[in-house]
């Protein structure tokens, strides 16, 4: 079956009538791939498989189609997952929006949820104002199927939206506002125990945001923004018995009394100092707060954040860190809740042209506390000890460096050396019960460019070690590579070899080697052809428990590609 995707983005209308109207460009692909295995692959790969893959992009006047298709296999695949129709189409500072859109209001209101609709953009640069605004359909109705329960029914839901943001001089207010309801009559009853089960009641949902940014002085700048949602969950249910918001008044819904009303906010200062910038933030966002504008809406949450950073040495030294906090069950109503400490830092260092440190570190600190059903459970000190086994513990610290040093380098030739490393230590546990790991890793490697000629040398070696509760494996491997160009540099050749011992608790069970060997050949302007050769295998050495290197096996992959591009252009004559 064969599918077809338009989407026209950023049609230019002031173009039309000038020179340069029509442009068409694409481009045409035919892979070959050959695989021969000898013994028990860990994956599953055919003798023979091809495809056949193309677009092209038609410019005119601004108006932009582009098409792909891939046929592998004897199945056509097109570049998009169905039918996609749209125009954005641009005049001066105007771009409107029809057929299948999305637009990004803000997070807590309209969030890159697709609509099929329409839409404008409008930016006044010179007065520092801008306008959003779009309506249509969020969703399409899906109809009950009592013979597939997988199947959940939806009404049709639509929406309408406007943004109205100035900004000047790095001072901005932004004010939102957006509606989106069920269409009821839009599928058919359906029963009851249904609607429970895949909470597919009719709903209606109407946000208000306000937000703003303010330059204090040279120093300190201020930023906010705050969201206070009405969600209707069930358009045909009860009244609702709740705190209403001042704002009540401005909900135009045509439910207000079944609305549940949250909020969500954040706020944060911003310091550029002499000698460091500091930033604060906090956000809050009410337990169930909702917008039929986002795919995922992240709720029932306070995270508090603090970043800097700093040069030293005229800059040749440069520090950031960053710290966060957050927790959750805001109300004191889940079953278990959640603090969560982030930390990270990190430095780069360039004393000389020819140095380049950098090192960095990351902390993930978690603590889930799991509720006692029976608070009268807790009667005396040995309950307590329980209630301590029923904190989950998270903890995992990485840490990681580079360095690279620049050995040699003139007009014709350049010697680099470069190793790099990390470990990552993590901790999950439960009252008494720990499981921890650990992972090391590390390399070094060295490459000498001739510039002229476009050779290249490379010699590498890499090491692993992981640890578990129940033993460890180490991993150690080495390899070379070499590169060349030929025929005024329109052939490119490299070839790459590999080997490494696998061990498990000090036992070798495993030699892996590989090899590589790639053509890469330009043809005029326009045609391109590559041949490659790659070789795997691994010979077992003793029972592996924690890979795969359990057989032995060699295989030998053959890629053959040629592609084709082209660009035409037919110049309107109209001045």
């Amino acid at each position: 079956m064969l599918l077809l995707s338009i989407s026209l983005q950023a049609q230019q209308i002031d173009k039309i009538g000038k020179k340069g109207g029509i442009t068409t460009s694409g481009g045409l692909s035919f892979t070959n791939q050959f695989y021969h295995v000898n013994g028990e692959s860990n994956v599953s790969t055919p003798p023979y498989s091809y495809m056949v893959s193309g677009n092209v992009n038609i410019n005119a006047y601004g108006w932009a189609l582009p098409f792909s298709i891939v046929y592998t296999n004897r199945k056509f695949v097109t570049g998009q997952p169905g039918n996609v129709i749209g125009v954005s189409p641009t005049y001066k500072n105007l771009t409107l929006h029809a057929g299948v859109r999305n637009l990004t209001f803000s997070p807590y209101t309209l969030a890159g949820h697709k609509f099929t609709g329409g839409g404008a953009e409008y930016n006044w640069k010179e007065k520092g104002l801008a306008v959003k605004m779009m309506c249509g359909q969020l969703l399409h109705a899906v109809e009950y199927d009592p013979l597939d329960t997988r199947k959940v029914p939806t009404y049709a839901r639509n929406a309408a939206g406007v943004m109205l943001d100035y900004n000047k001089e790095g001072n901005s207010v932004q004010f939102i506002v957006f509606y989106a309801k069920d269409q009821e009559g839009s599928i058919s009853a359906f029963p009851d125990s249904v609607s429970t089960y895949h909470n597919a009641s009719p709903q209606e949902n109407m946000v208000y945001s306000l937000g703003f940014k303010k330059q204090l002085n040279k120093v300190v700048s201020l930023r906010a923004e705050g969201a206070v949602s009405a969600w209707v969950k069930n358009v045909n249910g009860y009244d609702v018995k709740q705190g209403e918001p001042f704002i009540k008044p401005l909900f135009a819904i045509e439910n207000p009394n079944k609305a549940y009303y949250y909020n969500a906010y954040k706020m944060g200062a911003d310091f550029n100092l002499k000698v460091a910038t500091l930033g604060l933030g906090y956000d809050h966002v009410d337990p169930n707060f909702y917008t039929m504008g986002a795919y995922n809406v992240a709720d029932d949450y306070e995270n508090y954040t603090l970043n800097a950073t700093t040069g030293v040495w005229q800059n040749k030294i440069r520090l950031s860190a960053t710290g966060g906090l957050q927790k959750n069950d805001l109300n004191d109503q889940k079953e278990t809740n959640n603090n969560q400490f982030t930390s990270s830092f990190s430095i780069s260092i360039t004393p000389t042209e020819r140095w380049q440190i950098s090192a960095a570190y990351s902390g993930f600190n978690s603590i889930t506390r799991i509720k006692q059903v029976e608070e009268q459970f807790l009667d005396n000190e040995k309950n307590y000890y329980y209630l301590d086994t029923a904190n989950v513990i998270q903890v995992t610290n990485t840490l990681n460096a580079s360095v690279s040093y620049v050995l040699f380098n003139s007009d014709r030739i350049s010697h680099n050396l470069s190793t790099n490393g990390s470990v990552q230590k993590a901790d999950n546990g439960q009252g008494d019960q720990r499981l921890g790991t650990e992972m090391y890793n590390g390399g070094l490697s060295y490459n000498v460019l001739w510039k002229e000629s476009g050779i290249s040398l490379a010699v590498f070696t890499s090491a692993n070690q992981n640890n578990y509760q129940t033993g460890n494996s180490k991993y150690l491997g080495y390899g070379a590579s070499a590169g060349a160009r030929a025929f005024d540099k329109k052939l490119g050749i490299s070839l790459a070899a590999n080997a490494a011992n696998n061990y498990e608790q000090e036992v070798n069970t495993a030699v892996l080697y590989s090899l590589v060997n790639t053509y890469a050949y330009t043809l005029g302007k326009s045609h391109n052809l590559s041949l490659n050769f790659r070789y795997a295998g691994r010979q077992k050495k003793a029972d592996a428990t924690h890979s795969l290197f359990n057989s032995n096996v060699n295989e030998l992959f053959v890629d053959f590609t040629y592609a084709y591009n082209f660009s035409l252009s037919k110049l309107n004559k109209k001045e």
